[in-house]
């Protein structure tokens, strides 16, 4: 888990954005230090799509009222993307309808790649780690006593 949390993480796939205003499809990414987000994406029909970096405080914002202030903001039908994230924290990765255009539903077609310390994995690794080299010292300090024992000559 330690070493996955480092590795920088990928995907590919085709979202649909319902209609409506207050739709949209949002990727939680969490990082510990500075990371970055880059990828392309391509509507199905050609029309435009938002593509949004928040922080997770300008993210509420957008979530609650439609409003934030992004990293980074981009409207077009195909397009690419390539994003500093500046520091630790969770940062969110949105595509939605530009707001003139959410009478309808939208298909988008995407791939973006994370790089960056991820914090659940690399958290969970460390959790995990503290208990397992305490098993290791346990298991070698039982293994040098059954030794000494058995080194131990007895009297009858």
């Amino acid at each position: 888990m330690l070493v996955s949390a480092f590795r920088p993480s990928s995907r590919a796939e085709t979202i649909t954005i319902p209609e409506g205003p207050s739709n949209y499809y949002a990727y939680e990414l969490r990082v510990l230090g500075a990371g970055r987000v880059s990828g392309a994406f391509e509507n199905a029909d050609r029309r435009d799509v938002s593509v949004f970096v928040f922080s997770s405080s300008e993210y509420t914002w957008y979530a609650f009222i439609g409003a934030g202030t992004p990293i980074f903001h981009i409207r077009d039908a195909v397009g690419t993307f390539d994003v500093s994230l500046p520091a630790s924290g969770t940062y969110y990765l949105v595509f939605a309808h530009p707001t003139w255009d959410d009478a309808a539903t939208q298909v988008v077609r995407l791939r973006f790649a994370f790089e960056g310390i991820k914090s659940a994995p690399f958290v969970a690794g460390a959790i995990l780690l503290v208990p397992g080299i305490s098993l290791l010292v346990l298991g070698r300090r039982a293994r040098s006593w059954q030794r000494k024992r058995a080194a131990v000559p007895t009297s009858g």
